[in-house]
């Protein structure tokens, strides 16, 4: 069975101890309580199956701080960590997009925004 590429993405930077210096473990993932602290939203935007045993990937990684300089800075670090995913379940990676300054739209909140396109294998 072909991983959940949300859940991979999740567990892949809940791993990583220089994200997990900036953020904490419950500000990573899918869904987000509301708040200020530094935090990680994981969304799949596009995804294919071409073939039973891989899956091709894009995710938006949504960066939040709760001043500029700390969204810039947690995105910068995950694209950093990123050629570390590699591995058993990830054949490929790429950064097709950002990272980039998009404040959120209704609180104004700072938030960088990374699109990674993966090609994972069961």
């Amino acid at each position: 069975m072909l991983p959940d590429p949300e859940q991979l993405m999740t567990d892949f930077l809940l791993s990583r101890s220089a994200v997990v210096a900036i953020t904490t473990a419950d500000r990573i993932g899918t869904d987000l309580a509301a708040g200020e602290a530094v935090s990680i939203r994981v969304t799949t935007v596009w995804a294919d199956v071409p073939q039973y045993h891989e899956a091709h990937v894009t995710l938006e990684l949504e960066c939040w701080g709760g001043t500029r300089a700390e969204a810039s800075d947690l995105a910068r670090v995950v694209v950093d960590e990123l050629p570390n995913i590699k591995g058993a379940d990830v054949s490929h990676w790429d950064v097709t997009l950002g990272p980039f300054s998009r404040p959120d739209p209704v609180s104004d909140r700072p938030r960088f925004i990374v699109d990674v396109e993966l090609i994972t294998h069961p």
